[in-house]
């Protein structure tokens, strides 16, 4: 009897350890994307990268791989340079975007529905702890995923002069494209601003209302360093 109640207390221990590690919530803050723009595209006020989500992209910063549930992650980067402040909107991006609560909805953690699945298995005492601890886990885990999808997704909102901007769409996979436009509003005439921009799984492709430059020998760096070199040029 003493070995067989040892023996659930360590099993009891086990479980405990396994289910802590495992039913937790731990994602990264979205990071500026390491985007390249040249001189004539960063001549306007304000920049734009994207880049689509890979599958360790959703694990460091979501947790989980939304791409299996069939959603594209695509971070939005915005940085407005100028004096003026710039409004941005999810309906002004054409490209087919779920709500963000919707997919937050379809990537949480199932619970034991009220330990029912333990006491079937096991009505005893140890049964019953585990499924509280479980739903207990489980819980707190879906709250910080909910929360996190809900304060990294795209939301109207005004961006400040000399500020940026990181922001989530979650594209059907099915009506997923790289390229696409978004169209910021300038304030406070309202001004239309498109940018088209394509996203990328590698580098970050530059976006800009005007066309690119196809010379291979353009220079391409960063807007900081753009900024110490005119300053080197003083």
């Amino acid at each position: 009897m003493k070995i067989s109640s040892h023996f659930q207390v360590l099993s009891f221990l086990i479980i405990v350890i396994l289910t802590t590690s495992c039913l937790r919530y731990n994602a990264l803050p979205l990071s500026d994307l390491s985007y390249v723009v040249s001189d004539s595209v960063h001549s306007d006020e304000v920049v734009l990268a994207a880049k689509a989500f890979t599958p360790i992209d959703c694990k460091s910063y979501l947790d989980r791989n939304v791409l299996r549930k069939g959603y594209q992650p695509v971070q939005l980067y915005i940085e407005n340079n100028s004096e003026d402040d710039y409004r941005f909107s999810p309906n002004r991006v054409n490209l087919v975007c779920a709500k963000p609560k919707e997919v937050a909805k379809k990537m949480l953690a199932r619970t034991s529905l009220d330990q029912s699945a333990y006491l079937h298995v096991n009505r005893s005492d140890l049964g019953m702890a585990v499924g509280l601890i479980f739903d207990h886990l489980t819980i707190e885990a879906n709250r910080k995923l909910y929360n996190d999808f809900l304060s990294k997704s795209v939301v109207d909102r005004t961006i400040l002069p000399h500020t940026n901007v990181n922001m989530l769409l979650f594209v059907p996979i099915k009506e997923y494209r790289s390229d696409f436009t978004v169209t910021l509003l300038k304030e406070p005439s309202y001004e239309p601003r498109p940018f088209h921009i394509r996203a990328s799984w590698g580098p970050i492709c530059p976006a800009s209302n005007s066309p690119l430059s196809t010379d291979p020998d353009s220079s391409w760096h960063s807007p900081r360093s753009r900024r110490s070199r005119i300053k080197s040029r003083r």
